[in-house]
Formats: C-alpha cells, structure tokens, sequence
C-alpha cells in the first residue's frame, strides 16, 4: 500500500462522500497511530462548527474520526467529542446519525472511564439530543459489566438522575433513565418509577409498567441478560464497523440515488431496508432508508399525535 502524508489521509476521509467506504484512508490513519490523532479532533471540531453556524455537513470526516478516536481509545478527543454530543437539538444527531442511537455508549464506556461527571452532565442536559442523553445512562451498565462499578453504585446514580427528572418534569429523562434502571431488576427504586409513570413522564412505547415488573421479578438472571447482550466495549477496527452500513454500499445497490443534486450526507441518507439485527455478534449494525424524510420534532405522519422522534422515528437502544 501507497504510503499516504497526514494531509492526503486527512484530505481523503474528509471528502464528499460518492457511496463508498474510503478504506484506504482509514487503514492510513489506523497505521499512523496516536501522530494523527490530533487531526482527528479537529475533524470532530469542524463537524461541530459547521452545526453551530448553522449550516450543514456535506462531508463526514467527522464520523469517520469519531470511529478512529474511540478505536485509538484517544481520551484527549472526549472533551471535543463531548462538545458535539451537546449540540443543542438535534445538532448531535446531523453530524452522526445512528452513530449515535447504535454506538455511542459503548464509546463513552472506553473514552469516559473515570469520567462519570461528564455522563452525568450529558443525562441532566435538556438542551442536547435525548438520545445522546440516553446512551450515556448506559454507559453505566458498561461500567458495571467492566467491574469499574457496582451494580448499587449505577442504580443510585440512575435513581438520583430520575429524582431530579421527576421534580423537573423532565419527560426524555424520565423515559430513558426509567428504561434504563429496568437493565438492572431495580426493585429498590420502583416506588420512584411508579411515580414517573403516575406523572405521565414515561414514554410507554420504549417501556412500560409490565415490563418493569417483569424485571423485578426475574431478578438477577433478568440482570445478568442485559449485561450480557451488550455490546463489546470501545470500537476494534473501524473498517469493519462502517463497512456493514448501507450508507456505505450505496455504489453497489441500483436504486438508491441522492435526494438532492449537491452531496448527500450521512443524515440524510444514512437509513436501509434491511430487517433490525436481533444478535449483535452475527449482525453488525443495520440502517434503513425512510421513503420519506419527515423532520424528528414534526408530527408523526401516522396521526398518533406524537412527534416523530417518539413514534415511528423511535430508534432501539
């Protein structure tokens, strides 16, 4: 393989995107190491500044560095990477898709090791994208599933979090937190969760009241599942995680063309029709293609009422 100068690496995983993969950048960069690590960040920080001045992306050097950073298990990126999962809105979300609802946490649970006070201010935050919210709850299970933390020290955590969602009538909060202390067969907090429900915080299409009790009273072997169905921490290789996205084999699929003349970037064409993974280890990650984009904070098209993120734009954990 051609031996590629920082500039050319940098140049090529941070150009429009034409339905590939750009392999060849990224196995530069996984060769260099830690000496291209910082013009990764800054690839993170471009991405951030291009939501911020309110415009879009039209490249995704910024997905492909937040990918290489946590496979490097560069921990001097989290305080940039932490900056563009608190976009206010749904900045987080522009600049990383299902990046996002699929691999977030496990990212955090490498990069944020000993850094609980940031999850912690990424699930208080009402301003950011509820689903970042959510995948940092659950880097907490990471950390108990890791031996970093106690089963009691995560379901205090999630339970002073939900106290304070309740008082402020927080309802994104509540709903994740709620499905998030069911991972644990939460009998100590379920007066605390029953209230959540009686206030109408919790969203009962991510979980519901049989579900808890269901939880409860399986107990440990409920808790021990959840554990095990999480997937590995951190990113291995970063070829082989985004090679199985649809996103990715666009060239190669006839039928699936750009929805506008200039570049389509990776929001917008990031979904697939293919069926939601059931086991993690012989799936990878899915995307589906919507047949039409409908804004996540506009009304559901199904007529539920709800907006769209919270109906039939709900993604799973």
């Amino acid at each position: 393989m051609e031996d590629l100068d920082l500039e050319t690496i940098i140049a090529e995983l941070d150009a429009p995107h034409d339905g590939t993969l750009p392999k060849r950048a990224i196995r530069e960069a996984q060769r260099r190491g830690t000496e291209i690590v910082p013009r990764l960040i800054d690839l993170v920080k471009k991405g951030t500044a291009t939501i911020r001045a309110g415009e879009m992306p039209t490249t995704n050097g910024h997905l492909f560095a937040l990918y290489l950073l946590t496979e490097f298990r560069a921990r001097d990126a989290l305080p940039a990477i932490v900056e563009a999962m608190s976009l206010p809105g749904d900045g987080s979300f522009e600049l990383f898709g299902d990046a996002i609802t699929e691999d977030l946490n496990r990212m955090f649970a490498v990069l944020a090791a000993g850094q609980p006070e940031l999850m912690d201010a990424l699930i208080s935050d009402r301003s950011i994208n509820e689903y970042v919210r959510w995948q940092a709850a659950t880097t907490y299970l990471h950390w108990v599933r890791d031996g970093r933390w106690t089963r009691e020290q995560a379901v205090q955590k999630l339970r002073k979090h939900l106290l304070q969602a309740t008082r402020d009538r927080d309802d994104e909060a509540a709903t994740g937190l709620v499905s998030e202390l069911v991972s644990y067969s939460p009998h100590e907090c379920l007066d605390e969760i029953n209230e959540a429900f009686q206030l109408d915080l919790v969203d009962e299409m991510f979980v519901d009241e049989v579900t808890v009790a269901e939880s409860i009273r399986e107990g440990e072997s409920w808790f021990q599942r959840e554990m095990r169905n999480l997937r590995p921490d951190g990113v291995q290789d970063t070829v082989e995680e985004l090679e199985r996205w649809a996103y990715f084999r666009e060239s190669d699929r006839p039928g699936i063309v750009p929805r506008s003349p200039r570049t389509p970037t990776f929001r917008e064409t990031h979904w697939a029709d293919e069926p939601e993974p059931q086991d993690w280890q012989s799936s990878g990650s899915t995307i589906r293609i919507e047949t039409a984009r409908v804004g996540r904070n506009e009304p559901c098209p199904c007529g539920s009422g709800k907006k769209y993120k919270k109906c039939c734009g709900r993604e799973g954990r």
